[in-house]
């Protein structure tokens, strides 16, 4: 369950929860990429355990390809800076264990 909080720190950054936790425990990194930190509040070091879960399956779609190394940031951010024609399905974040690209907790039991 809280490896949906975690797709949701992901996929809805200007959320109002994802942007308290990554001012307060991530800010210059992204969920996938942070570590525990000092002194961190429970709900936060539940949604940190949940973090493995969420990189199983968490995948970049860049027009066609997909990026399957999505936790080295620099390769993500170089890949960011390639110009790409503007399409819906450019650098867009997808769930692969489900067909239609969404996370839910039944398709991560499936998947584990």
């Amino acid at each position: 369950m809280f490896g949906k909080q975690g797709w949701c720190l992901l996929t809805n950054p200007s959320s109002l929860v994802a942007r308290v936790f990554q001012a307060m425990y991530y800010p210059l990194r992204t969920f996938l990429d942070v570590e525990l930190g000092s002194n961190p509040s429970y709900a936060w070091r539940s949604v940190f355990e949940a973090q493995d879960v969420v990189k199983i399956g968490a995948r970049y779609r860049v027009g066609s390809e997909l990026l399957e190394d999505l936790f080295v940031l620099r390769d993500v951010e170089l890949i960011r800076s390639i110009p790409l024609p503007l399409t819906p399905e450019v650098d867009t974040l997808f769930w692969d264990f489900d067909a239609y690209g969404g996370y839910s907790v039944k398709s991560v039991y499936r998947a584990l």
